[in-house]
């Protein structure tokens, strides 16, 4: 509980100033003050010891997804299911991005009643991660401001910023990355590239190309097949997760969407190799579309762990994976490796043969 010491003592004193002229004049203008005030601070004390019906408050961003640079909205909604007596409700936010420490504070005011409101404001997301917006604190006032209370649980709200796309074509020979012979001939892929291995729903980023149309015809979904001469996978990408700083992250993420982004466009699916600190192995992700490649950002977003190149070779080729590692970093691996793309101060590197 908050007290408004400020208007409390300014009330005490009107109050004494009253009854001063009261106990002189009796005139019955000053009764009538005196009755209100005190029937009005009789209230307040009411609400206070029998407790406020605080309205339920959310926190609702405009979109949970967004690109980098964008503006988006946030949404601070107060519910009351009943008549509420509060003609302002204080909140202060902090907004910030999880890959740094530093917040951004804002404060504002609005009035509530019976049903449902809405106030908004914008957020300009200039670096690419995940912005975390928080009620700091709420202070719901009684009708006449001496007394707050906020609610036990401040609402959150979390925004994904993906990365933009800083390459059109990618500027490495793709041909000495990808063999469509070595995708075929590897372990986990099928006897028969023709074959048909798997058929399921469509999911967001998949091409037209593998819709199968006539069983499609006879859903209520469109069916997407996995030929089994896709199954294999040729070459991996270990995310060693040396950055510093949002700016240097999102340079780092902008030049892992492009290059991903391109792959998938042409039906070169790979790997995800990271460090994640939840996990005490290797985090190793399948990329066969554009959701799955949304979903693994998000994860590394939250939970990838700085890690060497050496460490994850030494783990993944303890897997018996055959596929090419490609290292992202800002620093070159311990081995010997050739620089394939720049971009800023992050690099890919791939092993020199």
């Amino acid at each position: 509980m908050k007290i408004n010491w400020k208007r409390l003592t300014g009330f005490v004193l009107l109050f004494a100033l009253l009854c001063f002229l009261f106990w002189f004049h009796h005139r019955r203008i000053y009764l009538l003050l005196l009755f209100a005030m005190g029937v009005s601070f009789a209230v307040s004390l009411a609400m206070l010891y029998r407790g406020f019906p605080l309205p339920d408050f959310t926190l609702v961003p405009g979109e949970e997804v967004v690109s980098l640079g964008d503006n988006t909205g946030i949404r601070f909604r107060i519910t009351c299911k009943r008549f509420c007596m509060f003609p302002r409700i204080t909140v202060r936010y902090s907004i910030g991005n999880i890959g740094e420490d530093k917040k951004h504070f804002l404060t504002d005011s609005y009035s509530a009643s019976a049903g449902e409101q809405e106030y908004g404001f914008s957020v300009k997301l200039t670096y690419c991660g995940v912005y975390r917006i928080t009620c700091e604190e709420i202070r719901v006032y009684d009708p006449f401001g001496f007394f707050a209370k906020g609610p036990e649980e401040m609402p959150t709200a979390d925004i994904l910023v993906l990365p933009e796309r800083i390459w059109e074509e990618f500027p490495v020979e793709k041909e000495s990355l990808f063999s469509r012979e070595d995708a075929e001939t590897d372990p986990n892929a099928g006897q028969d590239v023709s074959e048909i291995k798997e058929l399921r729903e469509y999911r967001e980023g998949d091409p037209l190309t593998k819709v199968h149309w006539k069983l499609s015809t006879k859903s209520t979904e469109l069916i997407v097949k996995e030929y089994a001469g896709l199954a294999g996978v040729c070459l991996a990408i270990a995310c060693c997760g040396d950055y510093d700083g949002l700016r240097s992250m999102t340079d780092y993420y902008e030049m892992l969407y492009s290059l991903g982004e391109q792959f998938l466009e042409e039906e070169q699916f790979f790997e995800l190799v990271y460090q994640s600190s939840g996990e005490e192995r290797l985090v190793m992700m399948r990329i066969d579309n554009a959701f799955d490649f949304k979903n693994t950002i998000q994860d590394m977003y939250y939970h990838l762990n700085p890690v060497s190149a050496s460490e994850i070779k030494e783990i993944y080729e303890s897997e018996n994976k055959k596929a090419r590692l490609l290292y992202l970093s800002a620093t070159p691996p311990e081995d010997s490796c050739e620089e394939l793309a720049e971009y800023h101060n992050i690099r890919l590197y791939g092993q020199s043969e």
